[in-house]
């Protein structure tokens, strides 16, 4: 779904869209190359996402090579403009313009934003154009609140189109009760790991991991760059960043290209971003049980998330392997 280039009221090319409804289920669906002639001026297209929805699922989705012709989006995976309750897990978002995955509350959104969760899911590439992270939280309207965001993985860098981050979360209202536990972020060192505008409330970052290729650690949070995982944590965000976070090489499989899988019932053939043996993110994540975060029972693979012991870091989940 190209979209309509004549259209420049709203905008238009989305893939799969669920607007204003309650208990919906989305699941091994598949959605690529919308959007490319969105003329949008204010928002734009997603491949995959709800709107005003309240208890929504999307799982094992596959999003790629979704465009934007206008001001905005082209992403992947979205909750927006007063999704509650809502859930985004064992999704593959790769070589989209926009966010791989998006939570937006937009200024006069019908509804508040909060209680939604991404776990397992991978974001590859994205954010090729405009200002945004592969992971994107934010609001132009009423504040966000109580967002988990544990045990995802994402390979993001720079490009000429955009300014690309790992994570990124800010906008016009001071959110509140974001938790981050778990995941993996790479990046190639240009691009930032994490990006935290000011004026944000009540962060919790436990358990994860990140790594720039080799380069320097680089993350900007209100409005002061941060070249050391150790000074972020003395200076940064004070008592929301535990000493569980690791700056390191986790030892995972990359390749240069992203493998496109375009058959959501075999995304776990992806042969990208596996623990590697000797992978310093082996049983490194937090608990999720002494924080009350009910985790899933399996990652983005099929694998069984064990709770005999402390899970790995990111999406990938190596059972009977010592550290």
């Amino acid at each position: 779904n190209a979209g309509d280039s004549t259209y420049t009221a709203n905008h238009s090319g989305s893939g799969i869209m669920i607007d204003d409804s309650e208990n919906v289920l989305i699941e091994y669906c598949t959605s690529f190359h919308n959007g490319a002639s969105n003329a949008g001026l204010t928002g734009g297209p997603c491949a995959i996402w709800s709107h005003a929805s309240n208890n929504v699922l999307i799982q094992h989705c596959e999003a790629y090579s979704n465009k934007t012709n206008g001001a905005a989006d082209g992403g992947g995976f979205d909750f927006d403009g007063g999704v509650t309750n809502s859930i985004i897990q064992y999704c593959y978002s790769h070589d989209n313009d926009g966010p791989g995955y998006l939570m937006w509350n937009y200024q006069n959104a019908p509804h508040r934003l909060g209680g939604n969760t991404l776990r397992y899911n991978i974001s590859a590439n994205d954010s090729r154009k405009h200002d945004y992270g592969a992971i994107h939280i934010g609001s132009s309207g009423l504040a966000i609140s109580d967002i988990t965001v544990h045990n995802n993985t994402i390979l993001i860098g720079d490009t000429a189109e955009g300014k690309a981050k790992g994570i990124w979360v800010g906008g016009s209202a001071a959110h509140k009760n974001f938790q981050f536990y778990n995941n993996l972020i790479i990046t190639d060192g240009k691009a930032p790991l994490f990006y935290i505008e000011p004026d944000q409330l009540n962060f919790m970052f436990s358990g994860n991991a990140y790594w720039s290729m080799g380069e320097a650690f680089l993350l900007k949070h209100n409005n002061v760059e941060y070249h050391s995982l150790s000074d972020w944590i003395v200076y940064g965000a004070g008592k929301g960043i535990s000493d569980h976070e690791m700056f390191v090489d986790p030892k995972v499989s990359l390749s240069i290209s992203q493998q496109t899988i375009n058959d959501a019932r075999r995304l776990s053939t992806l042969k990208n971003f596996r623990i590697l043996p000797g992978s310093p993110l082996i049983k490194a994540g937090v608990d999720l049980r002494s924080r009350h975060i009910e985790n899933t029972k399996m990652d983005f693979w099929g694998n069984e998330v064990s709770v005999e012991r402390n899970p790995d870091i990111g999406a990938f989940q190596m059972n009977n392997i010592t550290k």
